[in-house]
């Protein structure tokens, strides 16, 4: 009897030693000590349970056989060793969960590199990449949602594990190092940024506001999301670290929207200018028949004709500034740009006369 407590004693405390051990361990070993708590629950299980009702049933079975005290003793001594084992196997499954949720919470984020890698090799002018970015995106949003909600039953967990992995966050950091600038590779910001200085430099309107409302809005959006999914306690370190990549990120934001900004301006004086050019040449109409009515005029006096035409040249002046601003203006119109120097050429003959 004595012999069986002894190995009972001497395998529970090679427990004990490797939990100690397991007490601050690198995400290096995570899937190694998940492995070792693994076989030794089967262990407990298949072994030492079993073992420790054999004996407790011996125990009961060799009382009359000893003096009471000595029975006494190795009965105090067995209840202590069960109870340590109990003990143990509770601490092992709480472990066992807590690497579990680091292995779950891992997953997560490799599937987020691998949806920001699809994003930042999307077709640039492919029919389809609007659509395909937006699930991307969806898709991100509903991993940052799991990292949430992953992040804090591993804070929970690491509690109830009494267990710590000290890299675990600098691990998520550097499994992500392919991605230079995370964001970017999570939501393609390059690719939309591309288009958006394409429709600025061919002026086209319309699609600058329709990426400005549809692709850049979720771009933005998206960028704000991720940094808040990482806004934990938990992640504290890995946020610290990806700082000067999301300042980076914002500061981009920002310069791109200072440009739609800017060329939206340039479209709308655009158009204010495109509304003066048509009543501006509806005026120049008026006054050359205006010019032809007063030169036509036979009985009308050389001095009187003089003052005729004087004031409406005069009225011409009034308009020089605008003249200029129409002379001057390249307007995105080939033909409307072609009309404004039609127009203006028109407004110094009659300046010249």
């Amino acid at each position: 009897m004595e012999l069986r407590l002894q190995q009972f004693y001497e395998n529970i405390n090679a427990i004990h030693h490797e939990q100690s051990k397991w007490q601050i361990i690198t995400s290096s070993q995570i899937n190694e000590v998940r492995n070792c708590i693994d076989l030794r629950l089967r262990q407990i299980d298949t072994e030492l349970r079993p073992e420790a009702d054999n004996i407790e049933i011996e125990l009961r079975g060799i009382e009359t056989q000893f003096f009471q005290p000595e029975c006494e003793r190795n009965k105090e001594k067995f209840r202590l060793l069960v109870a340590q084992l109990e003990k143990a196997r509770r601490l092992l499954i709480e472990r066992q969960i807590f690497l579990g949720l680091l292995q779950d919470f891992r997953k997560i984020i490799e599937q987020t590199i691998e949806l920001g890698e699809q994003a930042r090799t999307l077709p640039l002018h492919a029919d389809e990449t609007g659509e395909r970015l937006k699930k991307i995106s969806n898709d991100l949003n509903d991993l940052q949602d799991k990292a949430r909600t992953q992040s804090d039953r591993i804070s929970e967990q690491k509690r109830r594990a009494e267990m710590t992995v000290t890299d675990f966050e600098h691990s998520v950091q550097k499994v992500n190092e392919a991605a230079r600038a995370p964001t970017t590779a999570l939501i393609g910001i390059e690719r939309i940024e591309g288009l958006i200085d394409e429709g600025i430099c061919n002026r086209d309107i319309d699609a600058v506001t329709k990426l400005d409302h549809s692709e850049w809005k979720l771009v933005k959006q998206t960028i704000g999301d991720l940094k808040l999914s990482l806004d934990t306690p938990q992640l504290k370190s890995l946020l610290d670290n990806w700082e000067s990549a999301f300042d980076d990120l914002e500061s981009n934001a920002f310069n791109v929207d200072a440009k739609i900004v800017k060329f939206n301006r340039k479209n709308e004086k655009e158009q204010r200018l495109l509304r003066n050019l048509a009543a501006f040449a509806e005026w120049i109409d008026l006054v050359e028949k205006d010019l032809v009515h007063v030169e036509s005029l036979a009985d009308l006096e050389p001095l009187e004709r003089q003052a005729q035409l004087q004031k409406l040249k005069e009225n011409c002046e009034k308009h020089q500034r605008l003249a200029n601003k129409l002379e001057l203006h390249k307007f995105q119109s080939e033909q409307q740009f072609t009309f404004a120097k039609e127009q203006t050429s028109k407004y110094r003959d009659i300046l010249d006369r």
